[in-house]
């Protein structure tokens, strides 16, 4: 746990810029505002779902599981349309107060695997700037980046939702490896 010791401040900064860089990229500058849409038939959508109101979780519509597919049914609704996965939350406000630190957590958490891979891949006190730009920005920009992969892969997220989410991570990985750069212990 030596790596903690020595690079605490590099993850606590690096996690404050990558949390401000997601603020200006989601709420001042446009990028992230075409991802979403309203659904042309919202309110009966909904209407519909309060008369059975499911608990948070995930869910897929038609749902079919393995073999179900193959199910006349299912074929018929699988072709017919839509197809689409949906997460329900709790209903209510939202607490963004609680996603904040959230993101900020998930942020820190990054960073903290990030420096634990820097430090013992042999970046020790003193490394130069270079060296630990290079581990730093690279790992830091697999964990921000790829990780949603599968979800474009998967759940149909549009690839063009994911291209935007690569240029936040990779503002992530950027910050978080001139961070740990210019904050390198000596």
């Amino acid at each position: 746990m030596q790596f903690l010791a020595e690079l605490w401040i590099p993850i606590l900064v690096s996690s404050g810029l990558c949390f401000l860089w997601a603020s200006l990229m989601w709420v001042l500058l446009p990028f992230h505002r075409s991802e979403w849409k309203r659904l042309p038939t919202e309110s009966d959508v909904l209407e519909a779902m309060r008369k059975s109101l499911p608990p948070p979780g995930l869910y897929s519509f038609p749902y079919a599981r393995g073999g179900e597919r193959d199910r006349a049914d299912v074929r018929v609704a699988l072709e017919k349309g839509p197809i689409g996965f949906v997460a329900i939350t709790r209903p209510g406000r939202v607490n963004m107060a609680r996603m904040m630190a959230q993101s900020v957590t998930y942020y820190a958490v990054v960073s903290t695997i990030t420096a634990y891979l820097a430090w013992h891949a042999g970046l020790k006190l003193g490394a130069p700037y270079l060296a630990v730009f290079r581990i730093v920005g690279t790992a830091s920009t697999m964990g921000y980046v790829l990780g949603s992969v599968p979800e474009s892969i998967w759940f149909g997220r549009p690839w063009r939702s994911w291209a935007l989410q690569f240029w936040d991570g990779l503002g992530f990985g950027l910050l978080t490896a001139g961070t740990f750069g210019w904050l390198w212990p000596q």
